[in-house]
């Protein structure tokens, strides 16, 4: 009885899991579509079994914009993510955060070219400031950190 029940109530809920997604062109289920979120998001893509997966474009509902690969609703492989302040993320992807190898463009000018964890740039890599400094060496959870040289745009340098 309790398992007839749990799986009676898990049919229940079943719909509302899809129905937090409009289908409003396309299909949606396996193929080619476009689906508006409740917060206003709009997603143009692949689908498989319902779910975002393959290549598309997701408009974020605060100006934000992802377009790449997708697996299982994650941003996951390479992709760019395109910020509404200006600021654009081309790389690697795992479970939708900035893992592996990529390039974050800052709207000030500075950029940084490397490794990526957990969203922050973390291994080797090379942070570029819009003045013409450059950071070359490691970083540890955003920050410089370990073994690296700062180049300075007057032509001096420290380990």
């Amino acid at each position: 009885m309790k398992l007839l029940l749990t799986v009676l109530t898990g049919f229940l809920f079943l719909p509302l899991a899809y129905a937090q997604i409009e289908c409003i062109k396309g299909d949606c289920e396996n193929g080619y579509g476009t689906c508006i979120f409740p917060s206003g998001s709009k997603y143009v893509g692949d689908f498989k079994d319902g779910k975002i997966h393959g290549k598309g474009i997701l408009y974020f509902s605060d100006g934000n914009k992802y377009i790449g690969h997708w697996v299982n609703q994650y941003r996951e492989g390479e992709g760019r993510m395109v910020f509404a302040n200006g600021d654009e993320y081309f790389g690697d992807f795992k479970a939708s955060k900035f893992e592996g190898y990529g390039e974050m463009i800052f709207s000030s000018g500075n950029s940084y070219l490397g490794q990526w964890s957990d969203n922050q740039p973390h291994g080797n890599g090379t942070y570029y400031f819009a003045n013409g400094d450059r950071y070359e060496g490691q970083m540890v959870k955003g920050q410089f950190q370990g073994e690296g040289i700062m180049f300075y745009a007057d032509g001096s340098r420290y380990n």
